[in-house]
């Protein structure tokens, strides 16, 4: 696990994986990320034998995605059934929420209490965009005034 280039956020979220094994056998199973950046992701509860790599396909919703697997927990320490992974489709992105950004208002996770940017939301009339996500996802942030110097 080397050195971090993304702003992580704490944000469980369900997804689905597939692929194949070290051994070569097919699988797909259902797991939860624990923080996501625009990139990649930490996800918990991978069971399946996975090597450092290897590809995997990763569906949040509606949206998929194809990621690299950068590291694997070591059985039986905090990290068991944990993976790290990173996309391999640049400019793809999942995860349905928005997250940090060079510029915008500053806003706190409650959840993992760290000083998030978030851009302003983008509302849709369109009854097809509203169809695209219809599990809805629960995160909450609250404001946090920042006084800018001029």
């Amino acid at each position: 696990m080397g050195a971090r280039r993304e702003q992580r956020v704490e944000m469980m979220l369900p997804v689905r994986l597939w692929g194949m094994d070290r051994h070569g056998k097919l699988f797909e199973q259902h797991a939860t990320t624990l923080d996501i950046t625009p990139v990649g992701a930490c996800l918990t509860g991978v069971t399946c034998d996975l090597q450092v790599g290897c590809i995997i396909g990763v569906q949040h919703g509606n949206s998929k995605s194809r990621f690299k697997v950068a590291w694997i927990g070591e059985p039986g320490s905090a990290r068991d059934t944990q993976i790290g992974i990173i996309t391999v489709e640049p400019g793809k992105y999942i995860w349905g929420v928005a997250l940090a950004r060079q510029f915008g208002d500053f806003f706190r996770s409650e959840a993992a209490d760290i000083p998030v940017e978030m851009p302003a939301p983008q509302i849709s009339s369109d009854s097809k965009a509203k169809s695209q996500n219809p599990a809805p996802v629960n995160y909450s942030v609250r404001h946090r005034s920042v006084k800018r110097s001029k």
